[in-house]
């Protein structure tokens, strides 16, 4: 049985110093300058869940609406109603 050849330092498809970078960047921070990322509070994330729930049920609700609408304009009309002179 042969044994599994070594990893190389690309094996993941990106150099190290890049996983370097991104650790760092996730450690910024609260008062990092603008256009950097900051690392956010727990109750900044919870916010952001209730949010994004909120905005969640919308959207499905609207689509509820839609799809009851697509259903009710696609039936065929009763054979006792006239048809259009359109």
């Amino acid at each position: 049985m042969a044994a599994a050849p070594p990893r190389s330092r690309w094996s993941w498809g990106f150099a190290p110093p890049l996983l370097y970078r991104w650790a760092r960047a996730e450690r910024l921070p609260a008062t990092s300058p603008p256009g950097q990322k900051r690392l956010r509070t727990v109750e900044q994330l919870e916010a952001e869940i209730r949010r994004l729930r909120a905005e969640n049920a919308k959207l499905l609700e609207q689509r509820e609406v839609l799809k009851k609408s697509l259903g009710i304009l696609s039936e065929v009309p009763p054979s006792g109603m006239p048809e259009s002179n359109r």
